[in-house]
């Protein structure tokens, strides 16, 4: 086997290294240990993704300095595909003197560093980014040469990123020249992804032509911009515009709505885009009916692959889109979090009806993800008009406490298998229940999907109906169902993975896990915080390698958990103790997962 590769040309080893550092990291590091030279070809495909968090300016020199040096040694400074930055404007009044005198402590985490995970039209960029999106930009003016200079480092590092495909900006602080400068200039294929769109010349009423800003209307207007989010308070109408045409490349807009307040701006492009749309994805978080409107005036809705809505406020949305054609869809997110109650019980079914309505009337899609109290008239229209293509099916049920609303059982997996014949990717909210049968039998259920290849799977922790707002009182759940139900670690990870993947045809090559708890007690949410994780599992050649993602957040926040529980008393430790009785010094080691009713070992790592 080794030989043969070795007989490829390395044009082509490089491709294939390409291919799997994007497809599966896992199969690019067995694909390095076939040999020398393949060990010598991947290792440069091994820093595809680089993440900025910004606030100290000496630190973002160090950070600099620090990937410079990585990337040097492994020849690895084309092979970069993603950049991500988050923080502030580079200040020296976050700067730490001990910082430049160790440089070892760019391994440390800090409150300041986070990572970036990534995203797909599946993200829910609403919350992912709600808190950047809120921020006040009273940031110096970007035509401010002394407070832009800060940015002078981060941009002669991106001119050496000659491979770089993607530049995610996720800070409010205005898109700096000079890194604009150097996407027109060195970088004209990077795309621009902005996260916090706000450009005040562009919409302020009382500024005249001559008051625009160079800078925010060559950045609007970049041949780089790719996609935008941003609030629709004062920017709705700057969106459409672009949208229609005015920047040349952006394909994917994310508006999110305050309540249903419609401000389209005043209208700063008087003259008609030169190109046409490229409006490809459009996600619009709480919509009115007259925003939808507008919207369908400026860009063509058939030329959408992708669209998303999200109510919240205005649940009539959906009966206005059914009047639309689609007919390019491709993929479709309905996130109908309505707030429900009981008294809300008629108009949650009406927002099925619209929604199954809707569904009814689009082309049949690839992509569906529905994420809901209750879906019955929907997620019947979902499965009987689309479940034929769908290669990709989510399925979020949210606060399943109340009886009416939905859930997902053993018997909806088996409609899911009945009517989506070539499903490739799933993704549920699966309700546990302390690992009994009744859950055993839903992953069961999913090991009966032999042609799934990625599976993500939210574990709804809770188990139990609880007031919408937090108490202290002795009111709710049983605290040790509810621990028992958190208690996600390795072992339970690998005992699903164990039912899923019994049967010897399975084609199964991914797993995630994430524990999802809903409003409880305040000290009991102090255990879930530090319990809660996020676990994945590749299929690799000789079993499963299973992983905890956050497990960096765990050490960053662990001496911040140890205060908040362990110095002031909580009155479920006795119920924590009670489960796992102290083994160690530290007590966020001491607990574990018990045992799936009926199941033996996992598969093995």
């Amino acid at each position: 086997m080794a030989s043969a590769i070795e007989s490829l040309p390395a044009e082509i080893l490089n491709d294939v290294a390409d291919i799997l550092a994007s497809d599966h990291l896992p199969s690019l590091h067995a694909f390095s240990l076939a040999s020398r030279r393949c060990c010598s070809i991947t290792n440069p495909h091994r820093f595809r993704k680089i993440h900025f968090s910004v606030a100290a300016e000496d630190r973002l020199q160090i950070d600099i300095l620090h990937w410079e040096r990585v990337l040097e040694s492994a020849n690895a400074f084309p092979f970069v595909r993603r950049l991500s930055v988050d923080g502030h404007l580079p200040s020296e009044e976050f700067n730490d003197p001990d910082d430049l005198l160790d440089l070892e402590v760019r391994d440390r985490p800090n409150k300041r560093r986070r990572s970036f995970s990534g995203e797909d039209e599946w993200t829910f960029k609403g919350a992912q980014y709600i808190n950047v999106l809120q921020l006040t930009n009273n940031e110096p003016d970007p035509e401010d040469a002394k407070a832009m200079e800060a940015w002078k480092p981060l941009s002669q590092f991106l001119e050496k990123l000659s491979g770089l495909r993607d530049l995610f900006w996720l800070t409010s602080v205005q898109f700096p020249p000079c890194l604009l400068d150097v996407l027109h200039e060195t970088l004209p294929k990077c795309r621009l992804h902005l996260k916090a769109f706000k450009l005040g010349s562009l919409r302020d009423e009382q500024s005249g032509p001559d008051d625009l800003n160079r800078h925010e209307y060559a950045l609007a207007t970049s041949p780089s911009l790719t996609s935008i989010m941003c609030t629709a308070q004062r920017n709705e109408g700057t969106a459409m515009r672009l949208a229609a045409g005015h920047a040349p490349n952006l394909n994917q807009v994310c508006l999110v709505y305050q309540g249903n307040q419609i401000a389209h701006g005043p209208d700063r492009f008087k003259d008609q885009p030169s190109t046409p749309s490229s409006l490809h994805s459009l996600s619009l978080y709480d919509p009115s009916p007259a925003s939808l409107d507008a919207w369908s005036s400026h860009v063509s809705f058939s030329n959408l692959l992708a669209l998303q809505i999200a109510t919240v406020n205005d649940t009539t949305v959906l009966a206005k889109a059914a009047e639309y054609q689609f007919p390019s869809l491709k993929t479709l997110i309905l996130r109908l979090r309505m707030v429900a109650y009981e008294e809300s019980l008629q108009e949650a079914f009406r927002l099925d009806n619209d929604a199954a309505t809707f569904l009814s009337n689009l082309p049949p899609l690839e992509n569906l993800l529905i994420v809901s109290y209750y879906a019955k008239e929907s997620l019947t229209a979902a499965l009987q008009h689309h479940g034929p293509t769908l290669t990709r099916l989510g399925l979020i049920f949210i606060n399943r406490g109340d009886p009416w609303r939905s859930q997902v059982t053993r018997e909806l997996i088996d409609s899911i298998r009945a009517h989506c014949p070539n499903l490739q990717d799933l993704t549920l909210r699966i309700p546990r229940s302390g690992g009994n049968t009744k859950e055993v039998n839903v992953y069961r259920s999913l090991g009966k999907l032999t042609r799934l290849k990625h599976i993500t799977l939210e574990l709804d922790c809770t188990a139990f109906k609880f007031p919408a707002r937090r108490t202290t009182t002795q009111d709710g759940p049983d605290p040790k169902h509810v621990l028992v139900n958190l208690a996600v670690d390795e072992s339970l990870v690998r005992a699903i993975l164990a039912i899923i993947t019994d049967s010897s045809l399975s084609s199964l090559r991914s797993l995630k896990v994430y524990t999802e708890y809903g409003r409880m007690p305040l000290d009991l949410e102090r255990f879930a915080r530090v319990m809660k994780s996020i676990w994945e599992a590749y299929r690799v050649a000789d079993g499963w390698f299973v992983y905890k993602r956050d497990g960096w957040k765990k050490k960053c926040h662990e001496s911040l958990e140890r205060k908040l529980i362990l110095n002031k008393h909580s009155r479920y430790e006795t119920h924590f103790r009670d489960l796992w009785p102290v083994k160690g010094r530290n007590w966020m080691e001491d607990w574990g997962s018990f045992p799936l009713e009926g199941v033996g070992d996992g598969p093995s790592g």
